[in-house]
Formats: C-alpha cells, structure tokens, sequence
C-alpha cells in the first residue's frame, strides 16, 4: 500500500504518472492516458492527507509536551 511510502517517492510516482500520460497522448492511447492522470490525481489526494495527518500529530505532540512541561 501507498501509505508506507516516503512523501518524496510519492511525489516521484506522481511525476511518472505525469510523463507516462504524456507518453501515451503522443501514441494515441487516449484511455490509457486518462487512467495514469486518475491514478496521479488518487496520488496526490494520498499525498495530501497523509501530510494533513503528519501537521496534525506534530501539532498534538508540541501540545502534549507543552501540558507536560505546564503541569510539572
């Protein structure tokens, strides 16, 4: 699954997708190219949550050491 990937790769598998969509307009293979811009469209939607996710946790655990450090 994508989710043990490292952002960086995932925003590498996107730009593959880009390129191959592109490779595939220029030989005439429409549908296949649709496909690969709906799979980077689902990599980039992965991408984003999963750095919404990140912010988040970082954002718990800056306020959970800061209760800590208050309350002793």
């Amino acid at each position: 699954m994508l989710s043990n990937i490292d952002p960086l790769q995932m925003e590498k598998m996107i730009e593959q997708e880009t390129e191959a969509a592109k490779k595939l307009i220029a030989a005439g293979k429409r549908d296949r190219a649709l496909l690969c811009l709906k799979k980077k469209r689902q990599q980039e939607q992965m991408l984003d949550r999963t750095t919404k996710v990140l912010i988040t946790l970082h954002d718990l655990v800056r306020w959970f050491s800061l209760s800590l450090s208050l309350s002793l």
